[in-house]
């Protein structure tokens, strides 16, 4: 679960410019529906209950990147949330 927590913090910063934004926000969708799948077949094959914390990381993944395919006021807002938060 590092190596994907590294993939998202080092996507945060490009999720701030606008234009760029789009396709981090594209591939930021596509690892969280990714790590969503991978979670649900480790939990069930292997009856870990870790998993639920890379489902609920996939989630948030596709959520952050929904938000940053949304041209300036999603780059706004995300910065704010990791600014803030």
């Amino acid at each position: 679960m590092h190596c994907c927590c590294s993939i998202d913090t080092a996507l945060n910063y490009p999720g701030y410019v606008p234009a760029l934004s789009s396709i981090t926000g594209l591939f930021r969708m596509v690892l969280g529906v990714v790590e969503m799948v991978v979670g649900a077949i480790f939990s069930t094959l292997c009856c870990q209950s870790y998993e639920v914390a890379r489902i609920m990381n996939g989630c948030l993944n596709v959520i952050r990147g929904a938000v940053e395919t949304v041209p300036i006021l999603g780059n706004v807002a995300l910065l704010a949330y990791d600014f803030f938060c």
